[in-house]
């Protein structure tokens, strides 16, 4: 289950133009795994996801796990995992110098937690209770340099929950990002053809890194390295071109200068780059609204998504640059169908996404995971 909602308040204060926020996020997600429990008291899954693909080892796994099967016992056993997220936030967005000057600051308080059961216990390595919070600033101004061409600065401080533990049940710290962004926006051919361009910096502490010396000495996984920190750093772009007033194209594009772990425990990982991070990231984007006859208030959209190969982050021969994992580029294709409805004191906006339309079988992410396969979403918004 998941909710969120915002509250907005303009108001004037010592000759000035306010907008304030205030809002909320919460959601509260329960996992149910089927399993075992294995002789020696511990749980044993036993699920394939729907992208799954067997190599012989793990063919060799499922074998192991039928033969337990084989002796009576079937996957009744059940992992009971929830996830809790709660976090709000204030922000306040102040005009100056006849709105030349634009200034946005609030916070954000973060708690989030996870709490794992079985269907009776107890059972050896089972994940401790993790929670995380803490509250952090956001800070941005913009200043208008012409009527059209603009200057900006962000910076901004989050907590991440990890919501991950090691084989013998010891949580993951939560990570906390530091990041800035620096960059110019334009808005030419009265806001037909908008752009911006950044640079940014990021640095995130915290950070756990597989201990692979460890996980094969134990014959077990996952064990990890905690403590250690890294940096990216690169440039983002996108346009937006309004073609005719209601057919848009945006075209999105970053590109990664840097990227590398700064700090770590594990001398093997010092200095060496971070996994599922694309040189090279685009996006394109078409939306057509239609304003006039039987269909007015539908509005369609699709576009692409394209990836550069990325450094697969978890494999076991990753820590040497000289032999290194790569996993590899891929186009994805998404589509979208609205409607909006509109009266003059209210909206309603109903959605069906569609995601890898052509349902492509490619990996993404730091754990060059398969991901997932055609998705299907169908949403409401109300605004009032």
């Amino acid at each position: 289950m998941s909710l969120n909602n915002k509250l907005v308040w303009r108001f004037d204060l010592c000759g000035t133009k306010n907008t304030l926020q205030v809002g909320d996020d919460y959601f509260n997600l329960k996992f149910k795994t089927p399993g075992l429990l294995t002789s020696s008291n511990t749980f044993q899954n036993g699920i394939r996801s729907a992208f799954f693909k067997e190599t012989t080892a793990q063919a060799a796994q499922r074998d192991a796990i039928a033969a337990i099967a084989a002796t009576g016992q079937v996957f009744s056993f059940n992992r009971f995992m929830i996830d809790h997220y709660n976090g709000g936030f204030a922000m306040n967005q102040t005009e100056l110098f006849d709105d030349r000057l634009n200034l946005l600051y609030g916070v954000r308080s973060t708690k989030a937690s996870e709490h794992t059961s079985y269907s009776y216990g107890p059972v050896v390595g089972a994940p401790k209770p993790s929670e995380c919070k803490g509250t952090t600033p956001e800070y941005a101004a913009l200043y208008k340099v012409k009527k059209d061409v603009s200057a900006f600065v962000t910076y901004s401080k989050t907590i991440e929950p990890s919501f991950s533990v090691d084989y013998d049940g010891k949580p993951l710290d939560a990570v906390e990002d530091t990041g800035y962004d620096i960059g110019v926006k334009t808005a030419l051919l009265d806001s037909r053809v908008s752009s911006t361009i950044s640079y940014y910096d990021e640095k995130r502490s915290h950070l756990a890194t597989p201990d692979t010396a460890k996980q094969l000495a134990t014959g077990n996984s996952p064990y990890y390295f905690y403590g250690a920190a890294a940096e990216s750093r690169g440039v983002e772009a996108d346009l937006n071109i309004t073609l005719v007033n209601n057919w848009s194209l945006i075209v999105g594009y970053s590109h990664d200068l840097e990227d590398k772990y700064t700090a770590s425990p594990d001398p093997t990982v010092l200095n060496q780059p971070l996994g599922g991070v694309p040189k090279d990231f685009v996006t394109v984007w078409n939306r057509y609204d239609i304003k006039n006859g039987t269909l007015k208030g539908f509005y369609v959209a699709g576009g692409c998504r394209y990836s550069s190969s990325a450094r697969n982050g978890n494999d076991l021969v990753g820590a040497n640059s000289n032999n290194v994992l790569m996993v590899p580029s891929y186009v994805v294709w998404d589509a979208t169908v609205g409607y909006i409805f509109k009266t003059k004191t209210q909206s309603i906006t109903a959605t069906l996404d569609v995601r890898n339309v052509f349902n492509r079988l490619y990996r993404e992410g730091i754990d060059a995971a398969w991901a997932p396969p055609r998705l299907v979403f169908f949403s409401l918004r109300y605004k009032f």
